[in-house]
């Protein structure tokens, strides 16, 4: 139950200001626990931000991270929040003039969950990305990354937008800009995925080319056998201006490399425009 960002309690007031000339990794909330002791992180709040970076290096950052587990026996990752309904509630401007990749997340769970990740939350934001001195890096943000060594991993009733239209807005003055709802990476054999009843809305991107995605699943090493049911989401309002090298996908589930395969089902979904 902490609240991040604003100027006032519960991150309200204005804008908590973070900028800088040089490169820089904003991360409102970070839990490392290396004991063995139960995990719970649920009810924190990360709102209220302006976040302006420009990224000169050669290595990878992260310019803004909202809520970061990295280690730690996890029980329960439930009812966190970054951003809010009101649009433009974290302003995120990407200034790119290097040779290293950008990306940013909303949520980012490295670790497995005992229970479900489920009735969170992230929207709100508005995402500005600007090439400098020509630099052709495409920056990229998700709002929900959830990887590591889990054999087991349920994603259920989490909501990406509000339903004010333009709720999630990239504005892309760079090359290219990729833009996930959830990323799920399977890094053990035999994964067991469900995606459930999650609401994916109000998502839009103009600019350059690039990606908008709703949900995505990728095992990240070779000769795995993953099941994977996606069943029951809602993916709406969900847009790109038309153009050259642009593309909108709601779901897509890729195949480890290797002679192994993912076998998914797919159904009850609504998905609109």
């Amino acid at each position: 139950s902490n609240y991040i960002g604003g100027s006032a309690p519960g991150a309200t007031g204005n804008k908590m200001i973070i900028s800088s000339a040089n490169r820089h990794s904003f991360i409102a909330v970070s839990v490392n626990d290396n004991t063995v002791n139960p995990l719970v992180v649920t009810r924190n709040v990360v709102n209220n931000i302006d976040d302006d970076v420009i990224h000169t290096g050669t290595t990878s950052i992260n310019p803004f991270v909202g809520i970061r587990v990295s280690t730690g026996n996890l029980q329960q990752y439930q009812h966190n929040r970054v951003g809010s309904e009101v649009n433009n509630s974290i302003l995120l401007h990407f200034r790119v003039a290097s040779t290293g990749p950008l990306y940013s997340i909303a949520h980012i769970i490295s670790v497995p969950c005992a229970t479900p990740i489920a009735n969170n939350f992230s929207g709100g934001l508005s995402i500005t990305s600007t090439s400098v001195s020509g630099s052709t890096v495409v920056p990229a943000m998700a709002f929900f990354d959830i990887r590591g060594a889990t054999t087991i991993t349920n994603f259920k009733n989490n909501i990406i937008g509000s339903v004010n239209p333009g709720n999630i807005t990239v504005t892309s003055n760079t090359s290219s800009f990729s833009l996930f709802g959830v990323d799920i990476q399977s890094t053990v054999a035999n994964p067991l995925i469900n995606i459930d009843s999650n609401l994916v809305r109000n998502l839009s991107g103009s600019g350059g080319s690039g990606i908008i995605r709703a949900i995505q699943y990728q095992p990240t090493v070779a000769n795995i056998n993953a099941t994977v049911e996606v069943n029951g989401n809602s993916i709406t309002d969900f847009s790109a201006a038309s153009g050259a090298g642009k593309f909108v996908q709601g779901i897509r589930l890729l195949r480890p490399t290797g002679t192994h395969s993912v076998k998914a089902r797919i159904s009850g979904h609504t998905i609109s425009s």
